[in-house]
């Protein structure tokens, strides 16, 4: 699945308790971790040394400049990273607020086995038949300045990774480390250097904890990112809880480029700053209602129910033009609409709009936006009631949540909905082979010892293989090789096979600055409580 869906479920619909202790313990934590690094005897710079990477910072080094291509933000967090980082090109340094993980030398935690800094297989941007990147030296292209994050050799970039705390930490969402979660990055970086970089620069990247309970710690992190120069930002969904956390990073006119489905309009409005590696949240509505239209979902029903809130709500505007496309206009449909929620639904909600739907005789019901947890009561409490619609729903990450046992929904009563996905989940279940561009990916990742994508809690090997492997793609097909041509150059990329969970993805000047541009079917199977893929091909967009 898309990384931490459950865990922004979570911080969207948490009790506001629940969430305030956890923040409170996620701050009590930074606090103690920045006593523990404020020095009890003065020295060169008025505190004493930390280690980073091969050389050591002075306090007053650590206050903002960099020594030895290193820097520790003061009364920063400065984790170990990878073995062999060192070699990448990779700075430390980072917000106040938690810190920016350091690139010293050391295990990547979690009991994970520190990479060994060589690479095998295919690597480097310039697989997938794309351009390969530049190292000759001819026709490299200037840049910007230094600050905007380029100079002659180096590119430097930002990385957020989630760093939760307290009872509510990254594993009780399956969410590696932040240690593993770098080293997973150092090692794509390392592939991708090795095989000549980008634009005749090596990649180099600061990492950022980023605490999304707490908007706080990922604003902190925004600014840090614009302080400290950074070229772009890449965002596993660190910054997005709410999604409109992360529109500083754009605001402050520095690219982010996400792995989260993002809104088309919002990517219009801070253009040419925010991108993505999947299909926008309206393509993806589009492709559920002609491809559940082509599928012939539609055929026989008596009344549609329809599932939707009010977080997006041009997705409702372009739902109901597409449902009156396919000849159902809005009098064919019931509509409940669960707002834009805060906290989690009563079970209450669910329970009204089984009943809703019941007494209006609906026959098939249409999940647009309202997802997990609200479809999954909705199937529980349908089945009670002797109640069995069928069901289709837009994959905005729903497909992959409700794979989880946590969030899967009634397996009687949901067996047979359908999705329309541009994303790959399903196909393991369904016995499907390993992608070309996974294959590559776990070469990576093996060869810097770390666990293949399918081993990793949220598939995140495969998250880090995506987001640098289409940055490079993007500034490699950028001229100017400037933040303002970055979403240029990614329209220029076209087809371009991801790994696990992502699909194939097209980014072209149809769509600017999101992936998507193929969908396939899935239907759920009660019987292993799991979807499948209905159908292996790869169908274009609608």
């Amino acid at each position: 699945m898309r990384p931490f869906m459950q865990f922004r479920l979570w911080c969207r619909q948490a009790a506001g308790g629940e969430r305030l202790a956890a923040g409170l313990a996620g701050l009590l934590l930074v606090a103690l971790a920045a006593w523990a690094l404020v020095p009890s005897k003065t020295g060169p710079g008025g505190g004493g040394l930390l280690t980073a990477g091969t050389g050591q910072v002075s306090g007053s080094q650590a206050a903002g400049s960099r020594s030895g291509g290193s820097t520790v933000g003061s009364g920063s967090s400065a984790l170990s990273a990878p073995s062999g980082s060192n070699d990448n090109g990779l700075t430390n340094g980072g917000p106040g607020s938690g810190g920016a993980i350091g690139a010293a030398a050391g295990s990547p935690g979690q009991g994970q086995p520190a990479p060994t800094g060589t690479t095998s297989g295919p690597t480097g941007p310039g697989a997938n038949g794309q351009a390969s990147p530049n190292t000759s030296g001819a026709g490299c292209p200037t840049g910007a300045s230094p600050a905007t994050g380029i100079t002659s050799n180096q590119i430097k970039l930002g990385i957020a990774l989630v760093s939760l705390a307290g009872s509510v930490g990254n594993a009780a969402f399956q969410v590696p480390s932040p240690q593993v979660q770098q080293a997973d990055f150092a090692a794509v970086i390392d592939s991708i250097n090795k095989s000549g970089g980008v634009q005749c620069r090596q990649l180099a990247a600061t990492y950022y904890p980023s605490n999304p309970i707490d908007q706080s710690s990922e604003h902190a992190v925004c600014l840090q990112a614009v302080q400290d120069h950074d070229f772009a930002v890449l965002d596993p969904e660190a910054l997005d809880t709410p999604t409109a956390a992360r529109d500083c990073v754009p605001q402050n006119s520095v690219p982010l480029l996400d792995v989260s489905p993002v809104d088309a309009v919002e990517v219009a409005h801070y253009s040419p700053f925010l991108m993505s590696t999947t299909a926008s949240l309206e393509q993806t509505t589009k492709n559920l209602v002609f491809g559940a239209h082509q599928a012939g979902f539609f055929s026989g029903y008596k009344k549609i129910g329809v599932l939707e809130d009010d977080c997006y709500p041009d997705i409702k505007t372009d739902f109901a033009s597409y449902m009156a496309q396919v000849g159902i206009p809005a009098a064919a449909m019931s509509i409940v609409d669960n707002g834009c929620p805060t906290d989690t639904p009563p079970p209450s909600q669910a329970e009204q709009a089984v009943l809703q739907f019941k007494a209006a005789g609906v026959s098939h019901v249409v999940d647009v936006e309202a997802g997990s947890p609200a479809v999954t009561t909705f199937s529980k409490f349908a089945q009670s009631q002797g109640y069995h619609p069928k069901y289709a729903l837009a994959d905005f990450n729903w497909v992959a949540v409700t794979s989880s046992a946590d969030e899967a929904p009634d397996p009687t009563n949901f067996n047979g909905a359908l999705s329309f996905t541009p994303m790959a989940t399903g196909a393991p279940s369904s016995g499907l082979p390993v992608s070309a561009a996974t294959s590559r990916c776990n070469a990576i990742l093996t060869s810097h010892n770390l666990p293949t994508v399918q081993s990793q809690g949220q598939n995140f090997g495969g998250v880090a293989c995506n987001l640098l492997w289409i940055f490079a793609q993007a500034a490699q097909h950028d001229s100017s090789l400037s933040r303002s041509g970055l979403l240029p150059g990614l329209s220029q990329v076209g087809h371009y096979d991801l790994s696990y969970t992502a699909g194939p993805a097209d980014f072209t000047p149809s769509h600017p600055g999101t992936g998507g541009g193929v969908w396939r079917t899935v239907d759920y199977n009660g019987g292993c409580a799991c979807w499948k893929v209905a159908d292996a091909t790869w169908h274009p967009d609608f």
